[in-house]
């Protein structure tokens, strides 16, 4: 089960793709909330 405390940021899928890089130790992931695309960044293994 995925913690919220473990969640680092959460932002819309284009501000997302130019913000956020893949760093070893970390998870991108997206979820749709209010019809709207999101693109969250979670650790691995917390």
């Amino acid at each position: 089960a995925q913690k919220e405390d473990d969640i680092l940021m959460c932002m819309p899928g284009i501000q997302a793709k130019k913000k956020t890089k893949h760093v070893e130790g970390w998870v991108s992931f997206k979820i749709v909330q209010n019809k709207k695309q999101l693109l969250c960044v979670t650790r691995k293994n917390a």
